[in-house]
């Protein structure tokens, strides 16, 4: 019976990850308008800033999202006294806050580049 309920929390939990990440990533839409560059082209710089403006967006909500799923697995391990589920558990969450890092420094590292693209606000608006 509890290896019922087990399995029904993980199938409700991945189907719930699944239509929110569905729904969160369907209706954004990436408009290549910007400033002319004298021959009615738009900028590139302007297109690869807002592109890059979306890429960091999306390292950092999924990485958010595996933080938020390793301290499940890490409490799950911890219950079960398992150290094989312990390790993964840190091992995802180490990696997801590599993600977050370098989502949130990719400003940083552009701008260190010295390429002339300032990276646009994303779909988180930040």
């Amino acid at each position: 019976m509890l290896e019922k309920i087990r399995n029904f929390k993980f199938k409700s939990i991945a189907a719930i990850m699944s239509v929110l990440s569905v729904s969160a990533f369907s209706s954004i839409f990436a408009f290549a308008a910007g400033e002319s560059g004298g021959t009615g082209d738009p900028d590139i710089a302007n297109i690869i800033g807002q592109f890059l403006g979306y890429v960091k967006d999306v390292f950092i909500v999924i990485g958010v999202l595996l933080i938020a799923w390793g301290i499940g697995q890490l409490a799950l391990a911890f219950k079960d006294d398992n150290p094989e589920s312990k390790s993964r558990a840190m091992m995802m969450i180490a990696t997801a806050a590599i993600l977050v890092g370098v989502g949130s420094l990719m400003e940083s590292i552009v701008n260190s580049l010295n390429l002339g693209i300032s990276i646009g606000p994303g779909f988180i608006g930040s």
